[in-house]
């Protein structure tokens, strides 16, 4: 659970508070407040038959998923590949998940067969938080979501 406390000195419970807003909206909210002291990281964990992987992720605030093709001048930095993506209905560029100062973010990127947080579908181009233990869907492929503490990894 993340709580920040704003202006008005009310803890704010993300779990709460809806999960869908813009990036100017969660600009707004902490373009006066200080950086987190600790740095929170991401995990991601792929389910490809019985077995579940963890992803390798690159040091960068912005992770887009998907699957590269030869024809194509733009490349995911998640390349999803190996667990069969284009069978499973990854598109090339299918999502995008930011770090907005340890507050994690997914975007559908226009995906053929949607972006799924927790059972709920995102419209092309809508921003949703993401928190510890959320499974997300490429299609029908499936992530796991872990958030912990830099320190705890």
């Amino acid at each position: 659970m993340i709580q920040h406390n704003i202006d008005d000195d009310t803890p704010i419970n993300w779990s709460e508070v809806a999960t869908t807003m813009s990036l100017e909206s969660l600009q707004e909210i902490f373009e006066d407040q200080p950086l987190a002291q600790t740095r929170q990281s991401i995990r991601l964990y792929v389910r490809s038959g019985n077995e579940i992987w963890e992803l390798p992720l690159p040091e960068s605030s912005r992770l887009v998923l998907g699957r590269p093709s030869p024809s194509s001048p733009h490349k995911p930095n998640i390349d999803l590949s190996a667990f069969d993506a284009l069978m499973l209905g990854v598109s090339r560029l299918h999502a995008i998940i930011e770090d907005h100062y340890n507050i994690f973010t997914i975007t559908d990127l226009y995906s053929s067969n949607g972006t799924f947080i927790n059972g709920r579908r995102l419209q092309p181009n809508e921003i949703r938080f993401v928190h510890d233990g959320d499974t997300i869907c490429l299609g029908k492929l499936v992530l796991y979501v872990q958030v912990s503490d830099a320190l705890d990894n």
